[in-house]
Formats: structure tokens, C-alpha cells, sequence
């Protein structure tokens, strides 16, 4: 069984990733760089047929049982392009995870999340990096051929134990309250 999540990227920043980890701890975790292709006119956008084989290939894996999805919005101070061409890569993300998945994908936002950690508002990225490298040391938070740890997964993985400790919970205590009473 296992809980996926994902971080939609930001216009500037294309290689976001989505992290899976198993649901009851951090035994294994793993993340990927959201796939992208490249549009006829050299442009860089997330690739929904990437998302959806990459989706297939963890189902074929694991028994997804969570999943969740930074919620995110405009930003002061983006254009109207770039707010649009970031509009329709969540969109890729949540129709995709939405067709293909037996669960229904959470939202969070990022405020939630940062907050569930003790990450101070306002702390920038550095705080979820800081945290993933000492709590899940082997986890994969550099993108291929690059040194520096990617900010983006790191936030991927915040996500992912958020939605495994707080979502999953929560569901199976709904779930438990529904069953029928065997006194």
C-alpha cells in the first residue's frame, strides 16, 4: 500500500516532482520528476500522457490508498500567460490523477502543510529540504545530472507524509466508524 503526492510546478520551474511512500511509514519513498515534453514551438509543459504512465506503472507497484495535491493559486506579480500556462499544468495533474485513480486525490495548501511540519511562515523553501534530508535520507531529491537538492521534491515529500499522516488517517478512522458494530 502506499500514499503518492504531487507539487504542480510553477511556470518557472517545470521539473516538480510527484513522491510515493508506503502508508504506514517511511520505509521506502521514492520520487520522480514530472514528466514534460517539449510543444512544437520549443516550449516545456508537463506531458499528461507522462503523468498518466508514470500513474500506471506505480498502480502496477503499489495499492495506492492516498493521494495528495499541493492546492495552489495565483501569485502577485505573474503575468496573465504564465498564470494560464501554470493553470493547465495542475489541470493535467488533477484530470489525469482523477481518471485514473480508485482514490480521491486531497488538496492541501501549502500553509497546512509547512504548519503540520513546525516550518516557520515565510521560511522559504529551505525548511521542507532541511527536513526530508534528515528524516529520509536516502530519498531521491536531486533531479539526473544535477548536484544541488530540488526544493520542489522536497515539497513533494512534505506533501506526501502530510497526506499519510493526517488524510490516510482521518479516512481510515471514516472508514472503521462505517463498519458495521460486531457487539
Amino acid at each position: 500500500m502506499a500514499v503518492i503526492s504531487f507539487d504542480p510546478p510553477p511556470v518557472t520551474d517545470i521539473s516538480t516532482a510527484m513522491f510515493i511512500t508506503r502508508d504506514d511509514g517511511p520505509a521506502w519513498c521514492n520520487a520522480f520528476p514530472m514528466p514534460t515534453v517539449k510543444t512544437a514551438t520549443g516550449k516545456v509543459v508537463v506531458d499528461p500522457y507522462g503523468i498518466a504512465e508514470l500513474i500506471r506503472l506505480i498502480c502496477g507497484w503499489f495499492d495506492i490508498k492516498a493521494c495528495g495535491v499541493e492546492a495552489v493559486g495565483a501569485r502577485p506579480g505573474q503575468g496573465v500567460v504564465s498564470m494560464f500556462s501554470f493553470g493547465k499544468s495542475c489541470g493535467h495533474v488533477e484530470g489525469v490523477l482523477a481518471a485514473m485513480l480508485d482514490v480521491k486525490f486531497t488538496t492541501v495548501r501549502p500553509q497546512t502543510w509547512r504548519r503540520h511540519f513546525g516550518f516557520p511562515s515565510k521560511s522559504g523553501k529551505a525548511p521542507a529540504v532541511s527536513y526530508c534530508r534528515k528524516t529520509y535520507g536516502d530519498a531521491t531529491l536531486q533531479l539526473p545530472n544535477r548536484r544541488s537538492f530540488h526544493d520542489g521534491m522536497a515539497d513533494a515529500l512534505c506533501i506526501c507524509e502530510y497526506t499519510r499522516a493526517v488524510v490516510l488517517k482521518a479516512n481510515q478512522t471514516e472508514t472503521n466508524a462505517q463498519l458495521p458494530n460486531d457487539g
